[in-house]
């Protein structure tokens, strides 16, 4: 993560929520701190240290230098992160959506109540840049919108298996047998198209191409 990135995730951690609240803090003006949080501008050493004793972190966690923070090898606030975003989505969106093992790269999920689920696979970086995003203040809506997500994945990669099984439903040599296989998938496809859900909002935090 970017020091910018880094800055105003332990600014709203140590309970300034608005940046110009902040800025106060610092004895700053609102746009010269502006400048440091969003526009790429880096503070000199001394304020620096004044930022890093207000939100008493080290200047090497702003840094990005240390791995306590979300985007670093340390999984453990990541998965602490999303466990509870999941237990608010299970909660208040009736999803039972459960972690069932991670890698240095990814996350595996399952849908326990979808109609149709297997273990799903997420990369860590399309969720790191998404919860970077998202307001760390507004839970609710940051599970709402994860839920959405990882309810719309399972969908996709389930349909996507259907769509490789007809791959191999059409090396059967029995004509009947292949083609009620066939149909049966081709069923199985166009019920979890259903499950498909459209939100902007998604789109927005977890683009394609990350």
């Amino acid at each position: 993560m970017s020091f910018q990135e880094n800055l105003r995730y332990h600014r709203k951690k140590a309970g300034y929520q608005q940046a110009k609240d902040f800025a106060m803090a610092l004895n700053i003006s609102y746009s010269t701190y502006k400048g440091y949080e969003s526009q790429g501008r880096e503070p000199k050493y001394e304020t620096l240290c004044r930022i890093a004793d207000l939100l008493q972190v080290s200047t090497d966690d702003l840094l990005g230098r240390t791995t306590n923070i979300l985007g670093n090898k340390d999984d453990y606030i990541l998965l602490k992160r999303l466990d509870k975003l999941l237990s608010i989505a299970n909660e208040k969106h009736h999803t039972d959506i459960k972690i069932q093992k991670t890698d240095d790269n990814n996350i595996y999920f399952k849908n326990n109540n979808a109609s149709i689920s297997f273990e799903y696979v997420v990369s860590k970086k399309k969720i790191i840049n998404a919860l970077n995003k998202i307001d760390i203040a507004h839970d609710e809506e940051t599970s709402h919108i994860l839920s959405i997500f990882l309810s719309n994945t399972n969908t996709k990669q389930v349909i996507k298996k259907l769509q490789d099984n007809i791959i191999k439903a059409n090396e059967i040599q029995n004509e009947k047998e292949r083609t009620e296989k066939i149909k049966t998938i081709l069923k199985a496809i166009n019920y979890m198209n259903f499950f498909k859900v459209n939100s902007s909002l998604e789109n927005d935090y977890f683009e394609e191409n990350k």
